[in-house]
């Protein structure tokens, strides 16, 4: 079975503005802490993507390095909802 998570390279983690992030100190934390922050960090990318790509969720996707899929899961677990062609109606939030 593949990765299924979000590709974050360095230059995202500047614009997402989660900080400082020192990726030795990762394994002095514990780990509900790194999950927590990895799933903020990991929503607001994908809200920034949505935004940059006008809610479509294919571009987003392409753009994040994932599946269509993964995207749908992934907003499915942060709550986050945004139209594309095929769903107009829906709003980013």
């Amino acid at each position: 079975m593949g990765f299924q998570g979000v590709v974050v390279l360095l230059p995202d983690l500047g614009r997402a503005g989660g900080g400082t992030l020192f990726l030795d100190e990762i394994g002095d934390l514990p780990a509900e802490v790194v999950s927590e922050a990895t799933e903020r960090l990991e929503r607001r990318l994908i809200l920034r993507r949505l935004a940059e790509q006008r809610g479509n969720r294919t571009a987003t996707a392409e753009s994040l390095g994932i599946s269509r899929k993964t995207l749908f899961n992934k907003m499915k677990q942060y709550g986050i909802t945004a139209g594309d062609d095929e769903d107009a109606g829906d709003t980013i939030g």
